[in-house]
């Protein structure tokens, strides 16, 4: 009977704890390439982070359905994602004191990346210095050609296809000692 009333407040517990939400970091040797599973305001969205023109980073560059972002506040709010949930130091690199370990930033000092959105008549960035991890407005730029640059590179945001977040690992542990007990009891 002990055993059974341990199953189940452990059972009760594992639900209680949120379902995972961290950012899944795309690394390719070494170096951050972009991330999976980003959550801003309550959605998801997937980055990589791309080193050329504005042109080519968002087909031309000068509409705003080129642009995930329609604001400042969002872009803002992505930025601030970034320094949160990508830029951080882990098992995986020392992505937020290393700019140099972010795909386009050469520069072992500091590295921007660039939010850009739509500000209703041209293309303005929200940049997140890696240096200092703050965010800095700067704009507007048209071309700011990050491939001729080694201290800027592309944020490119896309809606993450799969927003049903996967279940704790605690959870599935529960859900199979719940199972092995029910099995040993019949």
């Amino acid at each position: 009977m002990k055993t059974i009333s341990s199953l189940r407040i452990l059972l009760l517990i594992t639900f209680l704890i949120p379902f995972s939400s961290n950012a899944g970091l795309i690394v390719s040797g070494g170096q951050l390439i972009g991330a999976t599973d980003v959550e801003i305001d309550g959605t998801l969205f997937d980055v990589t982070f791309f080193e050329g023109t504005c042109e080519d980073a968002w087909t031309g560059c000068d509409e705003s359905g080129d642009f995930l972002w329609q604001s400042q506040a969002d872009a803002e709010l992505a930025g601030n994602a970034l320094i949160e949930q990508v830029f951080i130091n882990g098992v995986m690199g020392n992505f937020g004191t290393q700019p140099e370990l972010t795909f386009g930033c050469e520069n072992t000092s500091y590295c921007w990346i660039v939010n850009a959105f739509w500000n209703g008549s041209g293309v303005l960035n929200i940049d997140v210095n890696l240096n200092t991890n703050e965010n800095s407005l700067a704009g507007p730029y048209f071309d700011p050609c990050s491939d001729c640059r080694d201290d800027l590179t592309y944020a490119i945001w896309t809606e993450a296809v799969n927003e049903v977040p996967e279940p704790a690992t605690l959870s599935l542990f529960a859900l199979a000692l719940l199972f092995l007990h029910r099995i040993r009891k019949a």
